[in-house]
């Protein structure tokens, strides 16, 4: 993981883009997506704002394949080239891990099996960012990337899917629920 002046928010999840849309304050800096985790980073690290607020998620192609593996019963071998790109990427110091994720609306399977590794680095977006970035609790940092991606393909994301569609629950409470098969 990576030293910078500056702590990350991922704001992820359906209503991401419009959640960020009208983000102001003196401390945030909005990066615009750009659908290529890479080059979001690379504006990142420039960052000197306290806090610098991305739509563009690092693991958004360990995700996608993720999902497709349960959606479509395809192999392992696409989500496994993923998670080793992903992987690779961190350990070049090209792409990391947010410091929080922030879920705007139905958030993305994945955060079933980051929610339990660091409960307060992922949290429900309040009606505002700037409130809800200014409510963070620091809290223990993500595991390593082998460990925190280890045994994706054994990860049910439906769980999450079918919880997420009644009273959207805590990702604490439907990471613990995310079983192995």
């Amino acid at each position: 993981m990576q030293q910078l002046s500056t702590t990350v928010v991922a704001v992820v999840g359906s209503q991401a883009q419009p959640a960020v849309q009208d983000v102001a304050g003196a401390n945030l800096r909005v990066i615009a997506a750009t659908d290529d985790p890479v080059t979001t980073w690379a504006e990142v690290r420039r960052s000197r704002s306290p806090f610098t607020v991305i739509t563009d998620d690092p693991l958004s192609e360990v995700a996608q394949a993720w999902s497709e593996l349960f959606a479509s019963q395809r192999s392992t071998g696409r989500l496994e080239v993923a998670v080793r790109e992903a992987r690779q990427r961190i350990r070049a110091g090209v792409l990391d891990l947010p410091d929080y994720y922030l879920t705007a609306g139905e958030a993305p399977f994945h955060l079933t099996v980051l929610a339990p590794q660091s409960a307060v680095r992922v949290v429900p977006l309040d009606a505002d960012v700037a409130r809800t970035v200014s409510g963070l609790s620091s809290g223990r940092w993500w595991p390593p990337p082998g460990e925190l991606l280890a045994d994706l393909d054994r990860r049910l994301p439906d769980r999450f899917a079918a919880a997420n569609a009644r009273d959207e629950p805590s990702l604490v409470a439907l990471g613990a629920a995310t079983h192995q098969t």
